[in-house]
């Protein structure tokens, strides 16, 4: 079987960069909806490694503020009275922050993730991240 080129490319930086010594974090949000401007975090979750393997992990639920739409519910199994005594995003973020550090980001879906990411260290008046993903 031939990987496709993109992936190969992808393959050989990942193993250029692991070489190098840099430092992963594999990130990943479960959310109230699609929408940045609308919805809400509920859930990070988040892996550092490097060459050696597992480094450390990060997870919390949070309390969004508003009631979950059980089309969120469906897909990430996330109920309101699972998030009642989370903490808010606020409170969760500057422990995130310094747990992902200068790491590298990584995520199945980077674009959504960090949006949702960045509009809630907007709304709470904190820098964007600015990690390589």
């Amino acid at each position: 079987m031939q990987l496709p080129n993109k992936l190969l490319r992808d393959y050989k930086r990942l193993l250029r960069l692991l070489n190098s010594g840099a430092v992963f974090t594999a990130v990943d949000t479960e959310t109230t909806g699609l929408s940045p401007e609308t919805c809400r975090i509920i859930e990070i979750g988040a892996v550092r490694f490097d060459k050696s393997g597992l480094l450390s992990t990060f997870n919390t639920l949070v309390n969004p503020g508003c009631p979950i739409p059980g089309s969120s519910t469906y897909i990430n199994h996330i109920t309101d009275e699972m998030v009642a005594s989370a903490p808010v995003i606020k409170s969760v973020l500057p422990d995130f922050i310094s747990f992902v550090g200068n790491s590298i980001l990584i995520a199945h879906n980077a674009p959504f993730d960090l949006l949702f990411i960045n509009r809630e260290l907007e709304r709470s008046r904190m820098p964007s991240m600015e990690n390589k993903a």
